[in-house]
């Protein structure tokens, strides 16, 4: 004897429908943009590409400061933050890598962008922080 199925007719369908509504980015029609930010695709786009370049010379000016200096133990903080911001915005630069090597990003690549983009900025404004006590 068949157990009878507590689901409602239909819901099945609908729970099926909302759940790839919002694993296919769709839902930001509904919850108001994208990641934290909740900027439009457009917009985010651009907000990703800002902190990309941000954090992608503030790694350039480090590397710089190892290549000047005679005794580097000075700059443990700022290496150290300089490493921490390099694993924070590790998914934005994998979703770099694969757009400048015309591959798809992919679903899952992208969410983590969506929550990695705004602490990886906040990271950034870390080390840049550091380096401008520098000088």
């Amino acid at each position: 004897m068949e157990k009878p199925s507590t689901i409602l007719p239909g819901a099945r369908a609908l729970f099926t429908m909302i759940l790839v509504i919002v694993l296919s980015g769709c839902a930001t029609l509904f919850w108001g943009g994208y990641g934290d930010t909740g900027l439009s695709r457009e917009d985010f786009e651009a907000y990703v590409e800002q902190v990309f370049r941000f954090q992608n010379r503030l790694t350039n000016e480090v590397m710089l400061l190892s290549l000047r200096s005679e005794d580097l133990n000075q700059y443990n903080d700022i290496f150290l933050a300089e490493h921490n911001m390099h694993e924070i915005c590790s998914p934005l630069n994998e979703y770099v890598v694969k757009s400048m090597d015309d591959q798809n990003a992919g679903l899952l690549l992208m969410r983590r962008v969506e929550r990695s983009v705004v602490p990886c900025e906040q990271a950034a404004q870390y080390v840049d922080l550091l380096l401008q006590h520098l000088h």
